[in-house]
């Protein structure tokens, strides 16, 4: 009777023990995740990824690309997130990631107990804008009352040349390209961009741009030189040693260049430009430098509008 007892008593507690074990140590559970379709845009983009779960868990592959797949891989828990990340050259940096299918955007997937989950990805390069360059601008040479305008044109100079009895007197005009001499009258302005036509104006101004005159469309060179003047209420204008300070309509500054025939030494741009005394009969136009004369060349132009 004792022994019976005693097996009873150790075979309650074998099943007791049994029955923890079970407890503490629950069937296999599994969870899959399937990648499928990866997909890397534009078409022909080569960029190579990783794909992790749960980073530093699993790592589900490498040197992924366009149209690969990850397939069915064991994950350890339900709940995961996948991470893509570049691989060898490629920077993650420069694509959008988007995740679908059993993901949501971010990569988050949570998979049913002994199920698989398929998730895609869509990898779509950044397209990187270029960098808003300068905006060429060019101007007009015309006569009094914006008659018998002539251009535009990216090249001015401000002829030198006395009166002849093949020719009147041009000191002063400004000159675009055409032929020995160029076509000259005796304003330049009505300038413009290239492109966006937005209309540029000029001021004159005195040295170290002090007593700054209005906006102007229109410029004259005086016969004698040294002096820039716009129109106003008088014979003469208002003239001062120096032009520049160009502005578009919608306030984006303009530079322009002096250089040599053909394009030839042209300089950086600058905000201001000068024409000496007396005027050499091919021109002569002059930017600001560390000498008292400037840089000068035959030919001022090449402006641009800063982006």
């Amino acid at each position: 009777m004792l022994r019976y007892r005693m097996l009873r008593i150790f075979g309650a507690g074998v099943l007791l023990l049994l029955s923890s074990l079970l407890a503490a140590c629950p069937p296999n559970q599994s969870f899959y995740i399937v990648v499928n379709p990866i997909t890397v845009n534009p078409p022909g983009d080569t960029g190579k990824f990783t794909i992790v779960a749960n980073p530093g868990a699993v790592n589900l592959g490498n040197n992924l690309g366009n149209g690969t797949v990850v397939p069915a891989t064991p994950l350890q828990t339900s709940n995961n997130t996948l991470v893509v990340t570049g691989y060898g050259g490629t920077n993650i940096a420069d694509y959008d990631a988007m995740w679908g299918g059993a993901c949501n955007p971010s990569g988050a997937v949570s998979i049913a107990v002994n199920s698989t989950a398929t998730c895609t990805l869509t990898l779509t390069h950044k397209t990187i804008q270029p960098p808003p360059t300068p905006e060429p601008v060019a101007c007009n040479v015309f006569d009094d009352g914006y008659t018998n305008m002539e251009g535009p044109s990216s090249a001015i100079f401000i002829s030198g040349r006395t009166a002849t009895s093949s020719h009147p007197d041009e000191r002063g005009m400004a000159c675009i390209p055409n032929g020995q001499f160029g076509h000259c009258h005796k304003w330049f302005g009505r300038c413009q961009t290239v492109t966006t036509h937005r209309p540029v104006t000029f001021q004159v101004f005195d040295d170290g741009s002090a007593n700054p005159s209005a906006q102007s469309d229109a410029v004259f060179i005086p016969k004698a030189g040294n002096q820039a003047c716009i129109p106003d209420q008088s014979p003469t204008g208002t003239c001062r040693r120096w032009f520049g300070n160009g502005v578009t309509a919608d306030r984006h500054q303009v530079s322009c260049a002096v250089f040599d025939d053909g394009n030839a030494n042209q300089t950086s741009g600058s905000g201001a430009i000068y024409i000496p005394h007396p005027i050499p009969p091919g021109g002569l136009a002059c930017i600001p430098d560390q000498t008292s004369t400037g840089t000068c060349r035959r030919w001022w132009g090449a402006c641009v509008a800063a982006p």
